[in-house]
C-alpha cells in the first residue's frame, strides 16, 4: 500500500508542504492534520506573530540580522542553522514564561541565532546600565594584552622553587568594583 501525502495549507500564511523555504527545504508541519505551518505555530505561540509578519520584519531589516549576516525564516530548529532569523524580544517585568508571549513583553526585531543569544546571555546578567557594561566590555576586548600581562608579570620575578611564597596566587589584579551590575551594588 503506498502512502498518499496530503497536500496541507497554512491557515495564517497560506504555505502548503508543496512550497519551500528560503532555504529550499519543503514548508514544514508538525502532523499531517496540522492547520498552521511550525513557523506560523511557534512564532504566534511564543511572539503573537505568523510567517508573513516575521517576513515584514525581515524585510525591513534587508534580510539581514544587525551584525550584518544574511539570516532567513525556516521552520527548522534555529540552533541548527547559522542564518536562522529568530524573533528577539524582551521578556515584560512580570513575565516568567519565556517561551510565551505576554502581555508586556517588547518586541525588538530579528536576529541571527548568535547575536540572539548574545543578547540573552548579557539580559540575563542583570546589567544596570548596559551601555556602561559593553563600553567596558569593549575596553577589555581592545586592551592591549601583551603589554599589560608583561608588566603585571615583570612586577614580581621569582626564582623556580625559592623564591614562591607559600601562599602564592595567581590571579587578577582587583581594581574598583564596576558599578554596572546589580550584584554587589550599594
Amino acid at each position: 500500500m503506498t502512502k498518499i501525502e496530503v497536500i496541507q495549507t497554512c491557515k495564517w500564511c497560506g504555505k502548503t508542504t508543496e512550497d519551500l523555504e528560503l532555504t529550499g527545504k519543503p514548508i514544514h508541519f508538525d502532523n499531517p492534520n496540522a492547520k498552521q505551518c511550525k513557523t506560523c505555530r511557534n512564532g504566534i505561540t511564543r511572539y503573537a506573530l505568523h510567517r508573513l509578519q516575521q517576513e515584514k520584519l525581515l524585510e525591513a531589516q534587508n534580510g539581514m540580522c544587525f551584525c550584518g549576516k544574511p539570516i532567513v525564516l525556516h521552520s527548522g530548529k534555529a540552533g541548527q542553522s547559522p542564518t536562522a532569523a529568530v524573533v528577539d524580544h524582551l521578556k515584560g517585568e512580570d513575565n516568567s514564561d519565556k517561551t510565551k508571549w505576554e502581555d508586556g513583553d517588547i518586541l525588538r526585531g530579528i536576529l541571527c541565532n548568535g547575536c540572539n543569544r548574545a543578547l540573552g546571555f548579557i539580559d540575563n546578567l542583570e546589567v544596570n546600565d548596559l551601555r556602561l557594561y559593553l563600553r567596558k566590555l569593549l575596553e577589555y576586548v581592545e586592551r592591549d594584552w601583551d603589554t599589560y600581562t608583561k608588566n603585571i608579570i615583570s612586577e614580581r620575578t621569582y626564582t623556580v622553587n625559592s623564591d614562591i611564597p607559600n601562599n602564592f596566587e595567581c590571579g587578577f589584579i582587583e581594581e574598583e568594583a564596576d558599578s554596572c551590575f546589580n550584584v554587589g551594588v550599594k
